[in-house]
């Protein structure tokens, strides 16, 4: 059975791209239940779950890859996430500015 669940999931792996594999684990487990379950079933097994504890990129080129865009995606993301605040402090500065203008306005 180890054997069998090992071309399976190679076979799984092998007809996936790396970005399914890594953000959806969900359809791999899916994609490798079905075919244990077709596998098992004269078998008297039952398959309950498949679970992914970990994946390994065993490329150094592939993983530092994987990581260059990642990490461009967090220094964009941070990138947005300061443009938005800096608006937020202009506009709340600009309604400190009309409301003390008003009040001077009202004042005089």
């Amino acid at each position: 059975m180890v054997m069998t669940c090992n071309s399976i999931v190679r076979s799984c792996i092998a007809n996936s791209t790396i970005d399914e594999i890594i953000t959806n684990r969900k359809a791999v487990r899916e994609k490798l239940f079905d075919e244990l379950e077709k596998i098992s079933k004269g078998w008297g097994i039952q398959i309950e779950t498949i679970e992914i504890t970990d994946v390994s990129i065993l490329s150094s080129t592939l993983f530092s890859n994987i990581q260059t865009r990642f990490k461009e995606e967090e220094k964009l993301k941070a990138t947005k996430d300061k443009l938005e605040i800096k608006k937020q402090l202009k506009l709340e500065q600009s309604q400190t500015n009309i409301m003390a203008e008003q009040k001077r306005t009202d004042a005089n």
